[in-house]
């Protein structure tokens, strides 16, 4: 009874009740505030009774508010932050997405979580040089996210999505700015030139409100740790939120590709375990190229000449080619994770216990190969990498991605005479490789990426007409077909050879006046090529498969779906992970156009307005 009386007379006094009823006050302007915020961007839309995110951001503003002494010097500190900071919700709307206000609240919550924090630790840095710099690269770092979102829409109109800061990530650094530089355009640059303006001001504000304006409590460096963790719990809470998803997304990805490659042999004996095949010979080629769409090749029905070799071959029995073939993303490394390993948008197998083609074929006693005019290493590792690595033979023309960083230039017409540079090199190094009787040889083109005119060398502008980039592209198409002419002539010379498969890694839509940036996704992006040859012997040898495969020349398909096609070719099962009905070589293909999917399962292919003719 003591005990209770003395703790309503020290704690519930009529100040501290005041006190209280200000705090609580204050929680509820803030709730109100975010709530009106969310209301002015798109109109109030239920959420059936999750605010709670938003009480989490008027909580974090009061509890500082009041670690400050009540000081409306720390508002006007934090008002600017949160406008510019928050700012980045509005390009949600800005690209036609549809509006969350959950989404929103959790955004405001993380953006104050994130503030409230930095100000508080900023307070105790009392002097004014040190101050400002610490606040510049503070701020700085903070709000560089929301300036690379809107220097992104500023040139897409979309708000950007992890397949960009992966497409990035998977060139080397040299690349990647040259990428980035060709982007730019007078807008980018004026916000290049402001940003490090408003921060600095923003730096200046800092000093003379925080440390000049405001008084600490007592045991102000304990409240301080209390608030920081609570704040952190309140981070961990609200990150989930549309505006931060591609960072976090971003790294998300990049741990499951670490991952890939840290369990290589895990998969290798897994592949032991259940690896089952015959012992017979045979050399296959698989060809990748990149960026072909297959509406501007002539074999399947273009206006221009662009494929004299394959529509000379539409007809030979050797060659099936396939009508509905699609990608399953629209980035290189996206899809062949997919397309070379067990892994696909179909099934539930963890990308790192996904087996890939070489792992396999390794094991099965072929003789691996990999001939690229890719580059070799990106900023960071990913599963091509990895895969590539397994094979004993590899060439890279290209050793690193930035060693095509001229492409990016207006200047790749004085600079195109380097060999190396073009895809023909590769049949020289398909040529001189080393040969068995028992070999997978994956052959990967640089094939039709941008910039086009980069892609063929002098005496391949073949079309002029009112569009520039077209012509181009058709050109690339055109020096792309000599090239797999020359391959073709090359390989079936090899000793037991028995076939080519050939797909494009996606495709670029480039009558749409666009490449093949996820954030601008139109189906025209996944529209890929994919034709198959065979010898005489394994169509004599294999007539159930190549009957099948022609069967299947008007079914869909999705190049995630390579790895069970080519195990099938080659005569090789792995129990417990194979896949009948995503086989195109069976009967049992599951061949339900309403299935398909591309974009890792985020877009239905009968969605498209060209389904099913397309």
């Amino acid at each position: 009874k003591v005990f209770y009386m003395t703790f309503i007379k020290k704690f519930l006094n009529a100040n501290n009740l005041k006190n209280l009823m200000k705090f609580l006050f204050s929680v509820f302007i803030g709730f109100i505030f975010i709530f009106i915020v969310s209301a002015l961007i798109n109109g109030y839309t239920p959420t059936n009774g999750n605010e709670s995110y938003a009480l989490y951001a008027a909580i974090s503003v009061s509890l500082t508010y009041f670690y400050f002494g009540k000081s409306k010097s720390y508002l006007i500190t934090l008002l600017p932050l949160f406008v510019l900071f928050a700012s980045a919700y509005l390009i949600r709307r800005f690209s036609g997405l549809t509006y969350d206000a959950q989404d929103f609240y959790r955004f405001a919550g993380f953006t104050l979580c994130i503030y409230n924090p930095l100000l508080i630790i900023l307070r105790f840095v009392k002097n004014k040089i040190a101050h400002i710099f610490a606040a510049f690269v503070t701020f700085f770092i903070t709000l560089l996210p929301v300036a690379i979102l809107w220097g992104y829409w500023t040139i897409t109109k979309k708000l950007m999505l992890p397949e960009t800061f992966l497409a990035i990530s998977q060139t080397d650094f040299s690349e990647a700015s040259a990428y980035m530089q060709g982007m730019f355009n007078s807008s980018i640059y004026g916000l290049l030139l402001l940003f490090p303006i408003i921060v600095l001001v923003l730096s200046i504000l800092s000093y003379k409100k925080l440390v000049k304006n405001t008084n600490l409590p007592k045991y102000s460096v304990v409240i301080a740790i209390l608030l920081l963790l609570l704040h952190g719990l309140l981070i961990f809470h609200t990150s989930r939120n549309s505006i931060a998803a591609p960072f976090i997304q971003t790294k998300e990805y990049m741990d499951k590709y670490r991952e890939f490659a840290e369990n290589k042999e895990a998969r290798k004996q897994f592949i032991k375990q259940n690896l089952q095949t015959k012992d017979g010979k045979g050399v296959y080629v698989l060809i990748i190229g990149e960026s072909q769409n297959r509406d501007h090749m002539q074999v399947y029905g273009y206006n221009r000449d662009t494929t004299p070799f394959l529509s000379s071959v539409k007809n030979d029995p050797h060659f099936i080619f396939f009508d509905h073939a699609r990608s399953c993303h629209t980035q290189t490394v996206q899809v062949l994770t997919f397309a070379l390993t067990a892994k696909n948008q179909y099934n539930r197998i963890q990308m790192k216990e996904a087996p890939s083609i070489l792992e396999v074929a390794n094991a099965a006693g072929y003789t691996t190969a990999w001939l690229s005019n890719q580059g070799k290493y990106g900023m960071f590792n990913t599963p091509i990498t990895v895969i590539a690595s397994d094979a004993k033979y590899q060439k890279f023309i290209n050793e690193t991605a930035g060693e095509t960083k001229r492409e990016w230039t207006e200047k790749v017409d004085k600079n195109r005479n380097r060999k190396g540079d073009y895809d023909e090199n590769l049949v020289t190094e398909l040529k001189n490789l080393p040969k068995t009787d028992k070999m997978l040889i994956v052959i990967h083109l640089m094939g039709n990426h941008t910039p086009y005119g980069a892609r063929y060398p002098d005496g391949y502008d073949y079309y002029k007409g009112n569009d520039i980039s077209i012509d181009k592209y058709d050109n690339s198409i055109r020096y792309t077909d000599e090239v797999l002419k020359n391959i073709y002539e090359t390989a079936k010379e090899i000793p037991n050879f028995k076939g080519i498969i050939y797909f494009s890694d996606h495709t670029d839509a480039v009558d749409q006046g666009l490449a093949h940036d996820a954030t601008l996704f139109v189906p025209e992006m996944t529209y890929i090529p994919m034709f198959m040859t065979f010898s005489d012997d394994y169509m004599q040898n294999r007539k159930e498969t190549i009957n099948i495969l022609k069967e299947h020349e008007k079914t869909y398909f999705t190049n995630d779906l390579i790895f069970n096609t080519l195990l099938s070719i080659m005569d090789i099962k792995l129990g417990g992970i194979y896949e009948s009905t995503n086989d195109i070589t069976k009967n049992s293909y599951d061949d339900d156009p309403h299935r398909f999917l591309t974009l890792y399962g985020k877009v239905e292919i009968s969605k498209d307005p060209n389904f099913p003719n397309k």
